[in-house]
């Protein structure tokens, strides 16, 4: 006779990850990758008295520029009526990996408002909170978000994401930390429900380190890029790389592409701009 499998109820504590990928599938999200140069980054970190961690580097340096533009503060809200609000101050929501009370693996997200005016120490001490404490200390709104029935639950997504800019930038946040990179790989598209969200590789044997921005296309899009692109142009070339509709298609089926766009900036004198597929077109 057959062995037969079984069935199990599906965890509490993944609902949360469930509604974030409902509410990420009325985002239209395009990927922007490129690699900075993080050696001296790198050799810093490591000799300093107190480790930070490149999540708690990048909370800061991309909450200021997020400060410097307001555009990335910006939350798209389609009711009443298509709408931008603005919020007056960055909010980052991290994803951070850690065990519950009875030693289970589980996902939770915490949240450091205004992170351009706190410093880094005291950035990385709440992360290193986030793992450490008691859930009922460090997640308390999201406990009680899972604890509350699935209708409730539902509405109050379908709320938030459409409805309230401000629940959604205090709560969601403005823009989000989702990396793999301490386990040596990258998560290059993942859901997206804020403005945008940062995910960042491993350091490479020459130096440099793979970020790629996520954003939201309805809100930001061109000054996303000019950010990237133009910010430090003059000191280190860049190159950005996003997928095409049906690029995307293929990496959400696990396909891998045949051809990526990429833009090329060089200096801001001698800066040209080349898109090609794979016959490397100048345009």
């Amino acid at each position: 006779m057959k062995d037969k499998g079984c069935r199990r109820r599906f965890p509490k504590n993944r609902q949360t990850v469930l509604e974030i990928i409902r509410a990420a599938k009325s985002v239209p999200a395009f990927p922007l990758e490129t690699t900075i140069p993080v050696a001296k980054i790198e050799a810093a970190r490591k000799t300093a008295a107190v480790r930070v961690g490149w999540t708690a580097m990048f909370a800061k340096a991309f909450a200021k520029v997020c400060d410097e533009n307001e555009s990335l503060r910006e939350a798209f809200i389609s009711l009443p009526f298509a709408q931008l609000y603005r919020h007056p101050t960055s909010v980052c929501s991290v994803s951070v990996h850690r065990k519950d009370d009875a030693g289970t693996d589980r996902l939770i997200w915490g949240r450091i408002e205004n992170a351009s005016s706190k410093s880094l120490l005291e950035i990385q001490k709440y992360l290193n909170d986030c793992v450490t404490l008691p859930l009922s200390e460090v997640y308390r709104d999201g406990l009680r978000l899972e604890t509350t029935l699935w209708f409730i639950r539902k509405v109050a997504w379908w709320w938030i994401m459409r409805c309230s800019g401000r629940k959604k930038s205090k709560l969601i946040g403005t823009f989000s930390i989702s990396s793999l990179g301490g386990r040596g790989c990258l998560n290059m598209f993942h859901p997206l429900i804020t403005t945008s969200s940062i995910a960042f590789g491993p350091i490479n044997l020459d130096g440099g380190m793979q970020v790629v921005l996520i954003c939201d296309g309805r809100n930001g899009r061109r000054s996303s890029i000019t950010i990237l692109v133009e910010r430090d142009a003059d000191k280190h070339p860049r190159r950005i790389e996003y997928p095409s509709q049906s690029v995307k298609r293929r990496l959400n089926l696990g396909v891998k592409p045949r051809n990526v766009i990429r833009i090329t900036a060089h200096k801001p004198r001698e800066r040209r701009n080349f898109c090609h597929a794979n016959c490397g077109i100048p345009t």
